[in-house]
């Protein structure tokens, strides 16, 4: 059922916060494969937790797996959001930090610029959020 995934997804953010990583690394996945279960791989909420995935990812200090995720994440997000939607925006801040990560500092600013100009047609140049 898609709120198991939610319930599995909301601790495995705790054991982030926490650092046990590898407990979330195994709760993601779980949550990963119960969400594609029940949802499908192409849902939007299946997209966004690949994205918080990477974001673990990036954590940990894995940068090809982070960049993996990261991508498929984009990939889903473009297809089944579209371009303008914050989701997407999100996920790629988190490209970027990746980027930045490995030196690749023209590509983060491409990536950030991107959510920027995102952001800013869906809520303005002077939102708060």
């Amino acid at each position: 059922h898609p709120e198991v995934a939610h319930t599995q997804k909301f601790l495995a953010r705790l054991y982030v916060r926490l650092g046990r990583y590898d407990d979330a690394d195994e709760l993601y996945q779980l949550a990963r494969r119960t969400r594609e279960a029940t949802l499908g791989a192409e849902h939007p909420l299946t997209a966004r937790l690949l994205a918080d995935i990477s974001e673990l990812q990036l954590k940990r200090g894995r940068f090809a797996d982070a960049t993996a995720s990261n991508a498929r994440a984009l990939e889903l997000q473009e297809k089944v959001l579209g371009p303008r939607h914050t989701d997407l925006a999100n996920t790629l801040k988190t490209a970027a930090l990746l980027l930045y990560s490995v030196g690749e500092y023209r590509a983060a600013l491409e990536q950030q610029h991107r959510a920027i100009a995102i952001m800013e047609s869906q809520f303005g140049k002077h939102h708060l959020k």
